[in-house]
């Protein structure tokens, strides 16, 4: 977009109208503009960085304040009040964006002077520069008899030169805000618009045939004033400084040079020296790094323009928006010097050179276009994407380390790579994004061909998931790579990731991959293995859950035709006790872990599992089928046992009590079946007891379990068990002939066939 400019060619009709603004003007004391004549005006030096980004220049008050003074014999006989008095409702703007103009508050009857400074500090733009450019484009500034039209485009903005004005834009607050945004928008992107610091051809008229000339444009700020006015004034209109040029003369830049430097003194003071002289002084003068100056305060044109001193050890730069910084002789320096300074793609400093002591150490600093990083690998320029990306997982100092390397572009969907010491970042710039990858996952996704191959370029970023044992887990743009803690690194995608996705992922019943997909040769049907159980999946249909190691062991117990009867439900994921899967069938269930296997739990076994919470109770998953003999039947858990038979019951052994009932040869040893649960005991500190059809184990708190039998239990029972004075067993007995004794935590007791038994304390 290129606002309209009020070329003013001063032709008869309008002549009357630019004298009668100058004796305005002049009623204003100014001693500069006594001395301003048309040959101080500098084509490429209009306006400083400094003064036109000062929007601090004036306050409100000022601003009313001036209004007042220039407005001098206001009639307003056209129906509109003049500038100083001037009101209109506003309302409120969000934030445009990075560098562009921050949130506008509206209000009610809010003067012009209000509405000028309010958009002067939400668009960091000098007030000043906002009345001139209300003069120099509709004269609303010194006007004693403005009408509507000056208001509705009071900036010119949305104006061309060579079609009507767009009425959206019309109105004096739509206007002052959108000429602000649009001096903010060529700054924020000054190479998007026809001038920039630099050598540029500019005509003198909107006519071609009144010819241009190369003007080296040395700041941003007389770019902008290009922008919006895209012309330059002759020898003619610089000659008449305040009157009429010839027919190929154009007076919008002239006019905004002549009322600035009248109005407000010099468009051109700058800071930037005394900037530059302060961070050398706070560098330690000639005593510090910097050493002695080897050149003067330089102008540099280039990247929005500025100013730069050479020292014996580095350089120090300025800019209006960047304030004075300084570069270190060394590798930095060097990296900078070797791409054209300030005049290159890096453009400026932002910060100083910067110590970091992560990951082995080296230097940093920031420049308009990028970061630069230096450590034992070399000197390498992080931008844009990549080092927005960077700067969230905490730089140099974070996951990745330092570059190795230059961004490489030319990747598989139009993406780029960097390099670093623990990893590497993948960027779409097109997209605008850009992700880490590392440690294992990176290693995985090389080895699978990295973008070029299946999974293409990262679409997130590296992340950790705690749950179901944890490890790491990264989305690519065709799959996602999943590296378990203790397992393997798989690829998940197509449809099987999706119906994962709907099982929460790793974080989900099924836990983390366990193997790669099995496919068929025409890929239409695949299976692939999980912590807890599978997936399969059809071109013809959805994803499913699915367990080959069930499927097996259904098949082994005769399947339909078998034991187990028809299925009752699908396969069902469990995610406590290490995890797993599970299938309920007419008479029975199908248990599987990674870690045991698959195995069938039915009968009395199953209630008493069932009662215990099943897989994800206190007992776990099943380790063995279940061992009978006859009707009696016995089966190991992962934290204990259950047996019984139809006519005693079946009940649970569990922890302390099972390690005891396993070492003594569980249902098929001495002890044979539980003929009850484990009983609490509160006496001698406690513990428990579980009566079995040969003998009890009793088990201390905190202690181990030991079968208790034959007459050394019936004595034990009399003189009152784990309650009574012999208190809890510490030993297995043992026998020699007729005669057994076992240690309990009090004494012992000994125990002879025909004479009976005794304890000794």
């Amino acid at each position: 977009m290129r606002p309209r400019k009020w070329l003013r060619a001063l032709a008869a009709f309008a002549g009357a109208l630019l004298v009668g603004s100058l004796i305005q003007i002049s009623a204003v004391p100014e001693p500069a503009s006594a001395a301003l004549a048309g040959s101080q005006f500098n084509p490429g030096n209009i306006i400083s960085d400094d003064v036109f980004f000062n929007y601090t220049a004036m306050s409100q008050p000022a601003i009313q304040t001036f209004l007042t003074q220039v407005e001098v014999g206001c009639t307003a006989s056209n129906g509109q009040p003049c500038l100083k008095d001037y009101r209109m409702d506003t309302y409120s703007r969000p934030d445009a964006g990075a560098n562009r103009c921050t949130p506008y508050t509206g209000a009610a009857g809010e003067l012009a002077s209000m509405i000028i400074w309010k958009v002067a500090q939400a668009c960091k733009i000098n007030p000043q520069v906002l009345l001139v450019t209300l003069q120099k484009e509709q004269g609303l500034v010194t006007s004693t008899a403005p009408y509507t039209r000056m208001y509705q485009v009071a900036m010119g903005y949305a104006c061309p030169d060579t079609s009507a004005c767009d009425a959206q834009y019309y109105g004096f607050y739509n206007q002052v805000y959108k000429a602000a945004w649009q001096f903010r928008t060529y700054t924020r992107d000054p190479y998007s618009w026809n001038f920039y610091p630099g050598v540029r051809p500019i005509q003198y008229n909107t006519n071609p045939a009144c010819g241009a000339s190369n003007v080296t444009i040395q700041n941003q700020a007389t770019a902008n004033l290009y922008n919006y006015t895209p012309y330059q004034p002759n020898a003619a209109a610089l000659a008449n400084l305040w009157g009429v040029g010839d027919a190929c003369s154009a007076y919008g830049n002239r006019n905004f040079w002549a009322y600035f430097n009248t109005w407000f003194g010099s468009s051109l003071v700058s800071t930037g020296p005394l900037a530059i002289q302060a961070a050398y002084t706070a560098a330690g003068g000639g005593a510090g790094p910097l050493g002695q100056p080897i050149s003067s305060v330089l102008s540099i044109a280039d990247n929005g323009g500025g100013l730069g001193q050479a020292f014996q050890g580095g350089s120090i730069y300025w800019t209006y928006t960047t304030g004075a910084q300084v570069v270190l002789a060394g590798p930095i320096l060097n990296y900078y010097f070797a791409r054209n300074g300030a005049a290159g793609p890096l453009g400026w400093p932002m910060s100083g050179t910067l110590t970091i002591s992560g990951n082995g150490g080296g230097l940093g600093q920031v420049f308009t276009a990028g970061s630069v990083y230096s450590s034992a690998a070399g000197a390498f320029l992080v931008r844009d994407a990549m080092r927005d990306a960077y700067f969230k997982v905490n730089g140099s100092a974070g996951l990745l380390g330092w570059p190795t390397g230059e961004i490489q572009c030319g990747l598989t969907g139009d993406g780029c790579l960097q390099a670093f010491q623990n990893g590497r970042l993948y960027a779409n710039p097109a997209a605008g994004f850009a992700y880490p990858t590392a440690g294992r996952v990176l290693a995985a996704y090389l080895a699978s061909g990295g973008d070029a191959g299946p999974l293409g370029l990262p679409i997130g970023p590296t992340g950790a998931v705690d749950a179901n044992g944890g490890g790491t887990a990264q989305a690519f743009a065709n799959g996602s790579l999943y590296s378990a803690t203790g397992g393997g690194d798989y690829i998940v995608s197509g449809g099987i990731l999706a119906y994962y996705f709907t099982l929460k992922g790793s974080a989900g019943a099924l836990g983390w991959p366990a193997g790669a997909a099995s496919c068929d040769a025409a890929k239409t049907t695949c299976t692939q293995a999980f912590q807890n159980g599978s997936i399969a999946w059809s071109a013809t249909g959805a994803g499913r859950l699915a367990s080959p190691q069930i499927d097996a062991a259904y098949a082994s117990a005769g399947g339909p035709a078998g034991t187990l009867g028809a299925a009752t439900s699908d396969y069902i994921p469990m995610q406590g006790n290490g995890g797993g899967m599970a299938r309920a069938y007419a008479n029975g269930s199908i248990y599987w872990t990674g870690a045991l296997g698959a195995f069938a739990v039915s009968g009395g076994i199953r209630q008493v599992y069932f009662s215990l919470g099943g897989s994800t109770g206190s007992i776990g998953w099943p380790k063995g089928a279940a061992s009978c003999t006859g009707t009696a039947c016995s089966q190991a858990f992962q934290n204990g046992t259950i047996a019984g038979s139809p006519a005693t019951g079946s009940y649970p052994v569990l922890a302390a009590v099972n390690a005891a009932y396993v070492t003594a040869g569980g249902a098929s040893g001495a002890l044979g079946l539980p003929t009850t649960a484990a009983l609490p005991i509160a006496g001698n500190g406690g513990g428990v007891g579980q009566v079995f059809a040969g003998g009890s184990i009793f088990a201390a708190s905190g202690g181990a379990g030991y079968p208790v039998s034959g007459g050394i239990r019936d004595y034990y029972f009399a003189l009152g068990g784990a309650n009574g004075s012999a208190g809890w067993p510490v030993a297995v007995q043992s026998c020699t002939g007729s005669t057994c004794t076992q240690k309990f935590s009090r004494g012992t007791i000994t125990y002879t066939t025909g004479t009976g038994g005794g304890f000794r304390p």
